[in-house]
């Protein structure tokens, strides 16, 4: 199945072809990063002939929650954001699966007096090509860059240049010859992965870092945890994570929006339960796949249909 190839993106106020979507060299968003974004997915059902949106109200509420932090002062809201990205997925016509990216921006000229400027806010939505499947097990190793806290850059603002620090973590995990990199906090607990939250299971036991750890406030840790203590009837723990506990765990998985759940088989160095994907992981993985797609009855309030 060819990929979804946007040609029409929501930019300040305007529906354009995605060429004539352009920012000054002297806008704040580009000069000085001030912007934030999200991502959602968006998952084809062949059978019902319909693109569902994943939790898009509850995207576009984290996005508005991230202005919010950034001081931002936009004329838009959440309603105003839902139905502009439903009307950019239509004018599309994407009938499979696809992303879209959410990018709220300082949009003045812009100089160097801009750092502290709040309006005027423009809105981009881009829908994205669907990225290549990973592997069902990935690898990882704990990074020697800690996550930033909140009290210095907040990770639950979801912005570009908190990824800075991201970078240089999966940039040595990458020189390891490993999949993903794993983040510690100040306090030394486990914290986050860049671009991905993680769990752990041992024993009787489901654990994830609790969202004081310096992490974001994910919306797949949101998913994985309702559907863990819902249907599948698994009591979570939000807690400290110690970088052993991960490899005495018994399985260890990783979730974002669009890469869905993955088992880590490795961390470093050391194996992960049996080396594969364990049965928790693999059942949950199942079930957010089936949820998101709509082959699930369960949780219809997560799915926006587009046509």
């Amino acid at each position: 199945m060819p990929e979804p190839q946007p040609a029409i993106v929501y930019f300040d106020g305007q529906f354009v072809p995605q060429s004539e979507a352009r920012v000054s060299v002297t806008c704040p968003a580009f000069a000085f990063a001030l912007q934030v974004y999200d991502v959602l997915g968006g998952y084809w059902n062949a059978t019902d002939e319909q693109l569902h949106l994943f939790r898009l109200r509850e995207h576009a509420t984290r996005f508005t929650e991230s202005m919010k932090l950034m001081r931002f002062r936009p004329e838009f809201g959440v309603d105003e954001i839902v139905e502009t990205v439903l009307e950019t997925v239509r004018r599309n016509g994407f009938r499979q699966d696809t992303a879209i990216r959410l990018v709220g921006y300082i949009s003045s000229p812009g100089g160097l007096g801009d750092l502290t400027a709040t309006e005027p806010v423009g809105l981009l939505v881009l829908p994205l090509t669907w990225p290549k499947a990973s592997p069902p097990g990935v690898t990882a190793v704990v990074s020697s860059w800690p996550r930033i806290p909140d009290h210095i850059m907040p990770p639950r603002i979801k912005a570009p240049a908190n990824y800075l620090n991201a970078r240089h973590a999966q940039m040595e995990a990458e020189r390891a010859g490993v999949d993903h990199a794993i983040m510690l906090n100040e306090r030394h607990k486990v914290a986050e992965m860049p671009r991905y939250c993680i769990f752990m299971a041992r024993g009787d036991e489901i654990a994830c870092p609790s969202l004081t750890s310096d992490q974001l406030d994910s919306m797949t840790r949101r998913s994985c945890l309702e559907l863990l203590r819902g249907p599948l009837g698994r009591q979570v723990n939000e807690r400290d994570l110690d970088r052993t506990e991960l490899l005495l765990a018994d399985e260890v998985w990783l979730g974002a929006s669009i890469t869905g759940i993955k088992a880590i088989v490795q961390v470093d160095g050391a194996r992960i339960g049996t080396g594969e994907p364990g049965p928790i992981c693999t059942e949950l993985s199942a079930l957010l796949t089936g949820v998101r797609r709509g082959t699930s009855a369960l949780f219809p309030e997560w799915r926006t249909p587009v046509y």
